[in-house]
């Protein structure tokens, strides 16, 4: 397309829009998402592609929800330096309005590439990107619906499931800096949030503008609470009410209406968090039950997820103050590297990591937090087991993941059980018991004879490294896990430190 039709639309003495110049990126391609409040408010994405922008006008914003099909249509390429480009458009120019960024990053072909594939892909009209950025991420589409006539500029933008989506409705505008600066508006909440994640990284780091919080054994859990009324649930929406009552009921004492994202945890005689006494907790209240509290989301009806993460903090002590089994999860500023070794050294399994000026993004994985362990760590499906060359019920768990949409083997775990772990997880087998493997390739058991089920138990394991072909070695079984569903089991990611 080139820049021809950017410059014949403007008049660079009258507009501060940069004027036409091709500029090739060597290293990596880089992505924009502006508001922009032109005759009527839209969001332009533009990818860097050719030296130039290619440019696309989301009159609704982009969405993590695989089910909104954002329509967007392609305008003609921009320079480069409209990367950065924020500020007002004077009336009487095309385009005029207000004009500010609401996300950027790079970006890539999905499952790898180079910039020739996206151009091949773009002159057929189905791009498949992977973005990081910070309120956008992971795999979308972006698909030419091929009408013609009049209406052959128009795509549509379509978020892929992955591990960064979201089912929860989704609105742009609700990220914007436009929403955080006007005064919040009264509301109350009716609908289930998902928490915002974090993304691991390989090693931990000192940074000015970090903070660094413990990393709890334990289940993530929001808790909103409204006119006396308490939601407490898991971050897929599973209610904790039963399972953690005493728990349930002291957080109704709690004198303001609040929603607030933390974990739920069961320490020991040491004082230590035990995961395997947190999913037994129900039938063995032994231990110590703890919410640990370390973000605030909402505060007497006042939406405060805009707001840094450390003046969402500095609201939890007096909105959790003299709540029995509520403790509020305090941090250390900048020094990620002594507070790493103190964690573990303590018996910790690492730490977290945020960047201390982050917003709250809902239902998004994000690299403004990371966590940082001492360990590998997986959560895995048990889609079967062998059996036992003693008495025990079974010998080892037969383990899967997602890859790509497929359901593919990373190993058997056979350490890490207590006899009562051997019984209770034989028990939850029986009903699950089926002729067929659940994987869609035959895998190498050597000789050991396989009793498969369905893919329906999630469990966390602990193992030294992934091997080559795709495997856990030494794996450690560390308990089941009921606060996640099985389509949302894939290998971590990992993004380097800042």
């Amino acid at each position: 397309m080139g820049l021809d039709e950017y410059k014949r639309k403007r008049d660079f003495s009258k507009t501060p829009e940069p004027e036409a110049a091709y500029h090739k990126n060597k290293d990596h391609l880089r992505f924009v998402i502006q508001r922009h409040r032109a005759s009527r408010l839209h969001y332009d994405l533009r990818l860097e592609m050719e030296g130039v922008l290619k440019s696309w006008a989301v009159p609704k914003g982009p969405s993590m929800n695989p089910g909104d099909k954002r329509l967007a249509i392609m305008t003609e390429d921009h320079p480069i330096k409209y990367l950065t480009f924020h500020g007002t458009i004077p009336k009487g120019n095309y385009g005029a309005g207000e004009m500010s960024i609401w996300d950027e990053g790079t970006y890539a072909p999905a499952g790898g590439g180079t910039e020739e594939d996206l151009l091949k892909q773009l002159k057929k009209g189905d791009l498949k990107i992977n973005f990081l950025g910070t309120k956008i991420q992971g795999n979308f589409a972006l698909v030419h619906t091929k009408r013609g006539g009049e209406k052959d500029n128009q795509w549509l933008l379509i978020k892929k499931k992955d591990e960064y989506s979201t089912d929860l409705d989704y609105d742009a505008e609700d990220l914007s800096e436009h929403a955080a600066s006007e005064k919040v508006k009264q509301l109350k909440i009716t609908q289930l949030i998902k928490p915002m994640l974090a993304t691991k990284a390989p090693e931990i780091f000192n940074k000015a503008n970090w903070i660094y919080e413990l990393k709890w054994d334990g289940y993530r859990a929001l808790a909103n609470i409204q006119d006396g009324k308490v939601d407490f649930y898991s971050r897929n929406g599973i209610s904790f009410k039963n399972k953690f009552n005493s728990l349930y009921q002291n957080l109704k004492t709690i004198p303001h209406d609040v929603i607030l994202d933390g974990e739920v945890v069961v320490l020991n005689e040491e004082g230590m968090p035990q995961f395997q006494k947190l999913q037994n907790y129900q039938n063995d209240p032994s231990g110590e039950l703890r919410y640990y509290v370390f973000d605030l989301l909402f505060l007497n009806g006042h939406n405060i997820m805009h707001l840094p993460l450390t003046e969402r903090k500095s609201l939890i002590p007096e909105v959790i103050e003299d709540i029995p089994q509520v403790y509020y999860c305090d941090h250390v500023e900048s020094m990620g590297k002594s507070f790493f070794e103190q964690a573990i050294a303590s018996g910790m399994e690492g730490v977290i990591a945020k960047q201390a000026d982050s917003q709250y993004l809902p239902g998004t994985r994000s690299d403004k937090w990371l966590k940082i362990k001492a360990f590998e760590g997986q959560e895995a499906l048990i889609c079967g087991y062998t059996p036992s060359e003693s008495a025990a019920p079974f010998g080892s768990l037969i383990l899967g993941m997602h890859r790509d949409e497929e359901l593919v083997y990373i190993g058997n775990c056979g350490t890490g059980f207590s006899e009562a772990d051997r019984k209770d997880l034989f028990e939850k087998f029986q009903p699950l018991i089926t002729e067929e493997s659940p994987f869609g390739k035959k895998i190498n058991l050597k000789g050991r004879k396989a009793t498969w089920l369905l893919p329906e138990l999630i469990c966390e394991v602990k193992f030294s490294e992934w091997t080559k072909s795709g495997n856990m070695r030494h794996p450690s079984f560390k308990g089941l896990r009921f606060d996640k569903i099985p389509s949302e089991i894939n290998k971590e990611k990992v993004v380097k430190p800042p």
